[in-house]
């Protein structure tokens, strides 16, 4: 155990010495044109760092500004226009041999709520604030590694989400309002991770949502008033706790609200637990 905490402290000492060489931060403004197209498909590649997104009313399909470390942070900022759809690929990565913080590569991305939007994100290490509220997006796909943060849609999607997949890794994360994503279906995965999963919002129409938790301790939010349909399959070491939500056991790990069957609006909830935990309440 000593050898550990030496080993420890000298990583330490070295990464202050590095930080300390940390060269001057720039700052950028980058706005991106749609370029006439009808339609968003954006790809985002972020390593460490401290990451925003909001909903903005703008014709550009994004206004982005960056304070970065040139000598640290390499990033890159494309956009290429293929028939009626527009591409946005963004990333950043550190250069070889420097560690920096979250204030050497800060991205606050201001993305338009005017084009119908397919999201593929994917964060390393960072901080996270994403509100995608008002977006219409089409179809997301969110993974991140050891983040912490927050992912909101603050308003309804005024279109529909037919698909939408979150992988967690060892992050503390919170998410938000889905219900306002209006998604068909949300695939939802975390590992050794502490995880607000809030499914409270304008639900509209049936939402089908497959749990799988791995190590992690997770809390679902349901909506109030919304029928719900909950199967669980959790193993000797695991818990799934629904006592909150007062659902009728329909058969073997099966349980509905009473009005399940008649709702027009309404989530089904699949949920898979290793050696996990998984507690439902309603907001």
């Amino acid at each position: 155990m000593r050898v550990t905490g030496t080993l420890i402290t000298l990583v330490g000492v070295a990464l202050v010495g590095m930080h300390a060489q940390a060269g001057p931060v720039k700052e950028e403004t980058r706005s991106v044109s749609m370029e006439g197209a009808e339609r968003l498909v954006m790809e985002g590649d972020f390593g460490a760092g401290s990451f925003r997104i909001r909903p903005r009313h703008i014709d550009n399909a994004a206004e982005i500004r960056l304070e970065y470390s040139p000598d640290e942070v390499r990033y890159d900022i494309d956009f290429d226009r293929r028939r009626d759809e527009g591409h946005l690929s963004l990333s950043c990565e550190q250069r070889d041999g420097h560690y920096g913080d979250d204030s050497e590569n800060m991205w606050r991305i201001d993305l338009s709520d005017k084009y119908p939007t397919d999201l593929d994100l994917e964060v390393g290490a960072g901080d996270i604030d994403f509100d995608f509220g008002g977006i219409p997006i089409t179809s997301m796909a969110l993974k991140t590694g050891a983040s912490s943060g927050d992912i909101d849609f603050s308003a309804p999607n005024p279109g529909r989400m037919k698909a939408m997949e979150v992988k967690i890794g060892a992050a503390s994360l919170a998410l938000h309002h889905l219900g306002n994503a209006h998604f068909d279906e949300l695939r939802f995965t975390c590992g050794a991770a502490s995880t607000d999963l809030d499914l409270t919002g304008q639900v509209s129409g049936e939402s089908e949502v497959y749990i799988k938790v791995g190590m992690g301790a997770l809390d679902v939010y349901l909506p109030k008033g919304i029928p719900v349909r909950v199967e669980t399959d959790n193993g000797l070491f695991s818990s799934v706790d629904i006592d909150d939500l007062h659902l009728e056991r329909i058969h073997k790990d099966v349980y509905e609200s009473p009005d399940f069957s008649e709702a027009k609006d309404r989530m089904i909830l699949h949920v898979k637990v290793g050696m996990g935990t998984v507690d439902f309440s309603r907001r």
